[in-house]
């Protein structure tokens, strides 16, 4: 933790700083250890934290915590539970990569070749087959939705790279049909 003072500031926003810093730590571990919760409680074999992305609804279990977790959110003038929740999901889904929950794997890191995104205020590192698979999910869904709601912009060369999209959906071992439009 900084030390740093300003000569502008007094030391009492030096303490009101660092309690801002210890209560997002703790914050941070809380959600983990939620998220770690509701992949213990999900039915087997249900990437709970995937559905809501793919139109899909969640397992009753799930979605009565969900509804649980916005109520006391909502409690306390949380002025942005669906944020949160995102974040959730996010924890539940590195959760269940390293204990390897709901079919998930850890991504081959290739060495030297990872990305880092934004997060919302965190970082996070994408290996390149976290990076492929997200990518090309967006890229299948855009072409989807187009072909639907505005099937004059979906042409003869955007149905050939979207079939070159889903190869290399199949390629990375994606279930192009598990995919939900929203």
């Amino acid at each position: 933790m900084s030390n740093v003072i300003n000569p502008l500031v007094t030391t009492n926003i030096v303490a009101l700083r660092a309690e801002a810093v210890k209560a997002e730590a703790k914050n941070y571990g809380a959600r983990k250890a939620y998220a770690s919760g509701l992949n213990n409680i999900a039915p087997n074999n249900v990437a709970w934290y995937n559905l809501e992305t793919n139109g899909q609804k969640l397992p009753d279990v799930i979605k009565v915590e969900k509804d649980g977790y916005y109520t006391d959110l909502k409690g306390i003038d949380y002025s942005n539970p669906s944020n949160a929740w995102k974040m959730i999901k996010q924890y539940a889904r590195e959760d269940a990569i390293n204990r390897s929950l709901f079919g998930e794997v850890k991504p081959e890191t290739v060495e030297g070749e990872a990305e880092a995104e934004s997060v919302g205020e965190t970082r996070e590192t994408r290996t390149l087959t976290l990076f492929l698979v997200d990518e090309l999910t967006a890229m299948h869904k855009r072409a989807m939705k187009t072909s639907i709601n505005k099937p004059e912009e979906y042409t003869e060369s955007c149905k050939l790279a979207h079939g070159i999209i889903m190869d290399a959906m199949k390629a990375m071992k994606i279930d192009v049909g598990a995919i939900g439009l929203k």
